[in-house]
């Protein structure tokens, strides 16, 4: 009997345990089923949220730029700010934010903006040129370089190789001015590895090398970008800037006389390859002339010198040390004819002695003439080299 009762009692209470287990199943699947919908319904709800602010923040951004194309600045910088607020992690906006703050005058904040970018995406080429451009304002000329170096080799979206020798150019205009000339050079040539062959490019380089008085490499550059496009008359001009700085006033002619044929209207080559061609035609040790013309052209060299500084030596004529008093009275008697003398080197020489020993006693005497003949300086600083 007792049995019996046990054996019941361990049914039912199975039959209990059985019951309970499955309502607890149950319920568990039923929490789990809740969570994983609260967790769709949440990411759901976040991705919204989400995505309306970056709509909104799109709107602004498209507002601001439109803002800044028309020059309002300070309409422009609130709303690229409204952006940043609503997507953070933006860059572009961030980027956008800093340029328009520099446009604005506004340095120190653009900094800030600037930094941060950096600190984020330390390659950023436009970030890095920004700061670059800030610094050489405020004449950080070191900090400038440094970031001038990071544009040059950073990340660029969009024609990188061009970026890279646009920043390269600025660098060295900032060197030039600051007056560095081993970094300058170094650039320079860094550049001129660098270069596609484009005859803008090209050209561009030339007046920078010739900037830097280095017209060795710039007869090289503008020789180059006339091979590319002989028809350019900048780039012929540019040849005969080279040459001329070199002190090659023949070959710098004809390259003038080549730009000229092609633009006419280059007043400016023009007028180099007038002084040019009178250092030719005045130059007495030029190679092919007969004796009688070498003494020719050295007593209108001497005659030159006389009347550049007419208008102060025979006022100060008192003044004047005795040497120079004597070398004027010969100066004239030669310049007048009245010294004969068959031709021969001894007279050009002489000549163009006295030349060189009056126009420095007239320079130390009167200071220079308000109309300089740049032909006889030109001529004489050849001889004397």
């Amino acid at each position: 009997m007792y049995r019996r009762v046990f054996w019941d009692l361990g049914t039912t209470l199975d039959g209990i345990g059985s019951a309970v287990a499955g309502s607890t199943g149950r319920v568990l699947a039923l929490v789990f089923g809740l969570m994983v919908l609260l967790f769709l319904a949440t990411g759901f709800l976040t991705g919204a949220y989400r995505r309306e602010r970056e709509s909104r923040a799109a709107v602004q951004f498209e507002a601001a730029q439109e803002l800044a194309r028309d020059g309002k600045y300070g309409e422009a910088i609130d709303h690229y700010t409204e952006a940043l607020v609503l997507a953070r992690d933006r860059l572009e906006y961030m980027q956008a934010l800093a340029r328009v703050l520099v446009e604005a005058k506004k340095t120190r904040e653009a900094e800030t903006y600037l930094l941060e970018l950096i600190r984020r995406d330390p390659p950023s080429g436009a970030a890095n040129l920004m700061l670059a451009r800030i610094n050489a304002d405020r004449n950080d000329f070191d900090a400038a370089v440094r970031h001038y170096q990071r544009a040059i080799y950073g990340r660029w979206p969009d024609a990188a190789p061009e970026r890279r020798i646009n920043v390269r150019s600025e660098l060295i205009d900032v060197l030039l001015r600051q007056g560095r000339r081993s970094q300058v050079e170094a650039e320079l040539l860094r550049q001129k590895d660098e270069l596609p062959d484009d005859p803008e490019l090209k050209k561009r380089l030339g007046r920078m090398f010739l900037q830097a008085h280095w017209p060795e490499q710039a007869r090289d550059v503008f020789t180059d970008a006339v091979r590319l496009s002989p028809r350019d008359a900048a780039a012929l001009a540019g040849l005969g800037d080279a040459e001329f700085q070199l002190a090659q006033y023949q070959t710098a002619r004809d390259a003038y006389r080549r730009a000229l044929r092609i633009d006419p209207e280059d007043a400016g080559s023009r007028a180099r390859m007038e002084t040019a061609n009178e250092v030719v035609n005045l130059n007495p040790m030029r190679l092919g002339l007969t004796p009688a013309n070498r003494l020719a052209r050295s007593r209108a060299l001497l005659a030159r010198v006389l009347a550049e500084f007419a208008f102060c030596l025979p006022a100060h004529a008192g003044e004047l040390p005795e040497e120079t008093k004597r070398d004027v009275a010969r100066a004239n008697e030669i310049a007048a004819g009245k010294v004969r003398r068959r031709a021969g080197v001894e007279g050009v020489e002489e000549n163009v002695s006295l030349a060189v020993r009056l126009r420095e006693a007239a320079i130390a005497a009167c200071g220079s003439p308000p109309a300089e003949d740049v032909a006889v300086e030109l001529v004489l600083k050849k001889l004397v080299e």
